[in-house]
C-alpha cells in the first residue's frame, strides 16, 4: 500500500473459521517500514477472531 497518511492508524482482523484450533495469539508478528512493532501492538478477541491495532507512538512529519 502506498501514499498512506501519517495520521493512519493499522487495524485488522484476523479470523481462522470453525472447525479449527484457532489463531495462535504469540505467532502474530507486525513489521512497519521493517521495524518491529508488535510489542506496541493492541490484541483483543479470541483464538477464533481478533482484532488487532497499531497506533504509532511517534508520528514523525518530514519538513522541508
Amino acid at each position: 500500500m502506498d501514499n498512506v497518511s501519517i495520521n493512519s492508524n493499522l487495524i485488522f482482523d484476523i479470523e481462522d473459521i470453525l472447525p479449527a484450533t484457532g489463531v495462535d495469539i504469540n505467532s502474530i508478528e507486525i513489521l512497519v517500514n521493517d521495524f518491529d512493532v508488535t510489542s506496541e501492538l493492541n490484541i483483543t478477541g479470541d483464538p477464533w477472531g481478533y482484532n488487532v491495532k497499531w497506533v504509532p507512538y511517534l508520528r514523525i512529519y518530514e519538513q522541508e
